[in-house]
Order: C-alpha cells, then structure tokens, then sequence
C-alpha cells in the first residue's frame, strides 16, 4: 500500500510530500480574519496581514500565488502547476523546481504566517480558505459592470463615474511582469479590449455629462494608448480652456505636433488646428 504522505508520479517513482501546517481558520492577533490584497492590472504587488511579498518571481514562489490567485477556487493540483508553470522541463527537475518555489514562499511573510497562507493536501494546493483575498481585477470587473449597468438603466452621469473609477484601477496590462507566461496571454488579453471599451465609452459621455477635469483625465489616458490621437488633444485642449490653464492649452498643441511629427512626420489637421484657435478664443473670453 502506497504511503499516504507520499503521492504517484508519471512512472512508479513517488515524491514523498512533507506535510505544511495549515488551518482551516486564522485570525491576527486583533481577532480579525487576515487580508491579502494583490495587484495584478500592471506590476504585481501583494500584501499579506500588512507585509509585502517580494522577491525573483521564478524562485519566491510568486508565480505559484499569481496562478491560485487568478483561479476561481484560489486552488491546483500539482499535475495542473507542474504542466501550467514548467511545461518544457523533464517532469523530476519540474517537481524539484515546485518544491523549491513552495519552499521560498512560506518563508516570505516572515514567522508563522507563511504556513497559514498555503495549504495542501495529496491531491491539491490551495491558499488559505481562511484569508480574505482583496484583487485589483474584481475591483475593475466590478466598476464596469456598474458602469455598464447604469447605460442600460439611462444614466449616464452614473455611467461615466463608473467608468472613471475602473480607469483609475487600471495600472496597466495583466501581469506585466511576466509577459512570456502562457497562462497569462488571454487574461491580458480580456482585460486590455475591456479597457479600451471602457475608454471609447467614457470618451462619449464624457463630452456631455463630464467636467473639465474629468475630460482631461480621459483624454490624457486615450493619449497614453495612442500618442498620435488628434481627437484626444483636441479634448484636452478645449478642457484647458475651460479651466483657464493657459500654459497647459498651449503645451498639449506643441505635444500634438511633436508626437505627429515624430511618429508621422505630419503636421497637425486643419480641425486641430482650428480647435486650438478656437479653444485660446474660448480662454481669453472668459
């Protein structure tokens, strides 16, 4: 009969698997249940009861957390890491590497609290059911679904301050930090084109229901995805009239025609040119 503490591999060899100490519930020393929060829109951050998880990504374990933490029963088994995150090594050396990667993790977090955060079994790892996880990405999921929502309910105002707060949760593309990873591509994929929605749609509200200010920020994050758009400096330019921020006005047309010369070597269009006419008039009357 096989040990129980030891599990099969692809042939009749078998891994003895020490057991890591975990607990169905943990509380803080406040009696609080403890919080891991991570960000995963752009670089990755994650920290756990108020530390900071850091260290090389391929060998700290970080890239074991990113996995359960985008899965939806935060949970694998070793067959499901092994193939996902070591595809191309011989199966030994890829069940050395999770060893060592596990290893790395629990002493991240520093003391006892790196046991609690990761759990196992013969059959699974999983992070600790017993620890609230907090993800930037159910967070941008969310404020588009609301946005979205209050579309369909005709409430724009609504919409475009959803839309606003997803933006802003937005640190850039899913994982950035492991831009080689497979497991990674469709999730950054996803997130990206919801992105761009969001910001073609806060785009359109923003021209009726939005304020100076808020026409500036999402102008100025169009410009971060396309340099190039006169449509955006235009927006940005008549905002700034509003404001009454003259320098301001008259820098976002040199930044136009320098990033269309630069990457087009073209001059601004006669409508960007007249919206800049049109947007120092505006400032000056006012």
């Amino acid at each position: 009969m096989m040990n129980p503490l030891e599990r099969p591999t692809h042939g009749s060899e078998t891994t003895p698997i020490p057991m890591i100490r975990a607990r169905a519930t943990w509380v803080t020393d406040t009696g609080e249940r403890p919080v891991l929060t991570a960000s995963l829109l752009g670089t990755f951050t994650c920290i756990v009861d108020g530390t900071e998880i850091t260290g090389d990504p391929s060998k700290s374990g970080l890239r074991i957390l990113k996995y359960l933490l985008i899965t939806p029963s935060r949970k694998a088994s070793r067959d499901v890491l092994l193939d996902t995150l070591w595809p191309d090594e011989d199966p030994k050396h890829a069940r050395s590497l999770l060893r060592a990667e596990l290893r790395a993790l629990r002493t991240k977090t520093g003391g006892d609290a790196p046991f609690r955060l990761m759990q196992r079994n013969d059959r699974w790892y999983r992070i600790n059911l017993g620890v609230d996880i907090v993800l930037d990405t159910d967070a941008f999921e969310a404020a588009v679904a609301d946005g979205r929502k209050a579309e369909r309910n005709g409430s724009p105002t609504a919409a475009l301050a959803h839309y606003l707060r997803a933006m802003g949760l937005y640190g850039g593309d899913f994982l950035t930090d492991d831009p080689f990873e497979d497991w990674t591509v469709l999730p950054r994929s996803s997130y990206r084109i919801t992105y761009l929605q969001i910001l073609h749609r806060a785009t359109t509200l923003v021209r009726k229901h939005g304020s100076p200010e808020d026409c500036v920020k999402v102008a100025q994050l169009i410009l971060g995805q396309n340099p190039c758009s006169e449509m955006a400096h235009r927006l940005a330019m008549h905002s700034y009239a509003k404001l009454g921020q003259y320098r301001e006005l008259v820098r976002q047309y040199d930044t136009c025609r320098l990033a269309l010369r630069q990457a087009l070597d073209i001059e601004p269009s006669q409508q960007t040119m007249e919206a800049y006419a049109a947007a120092i008039e505006l400032l000056h009357a006012s």
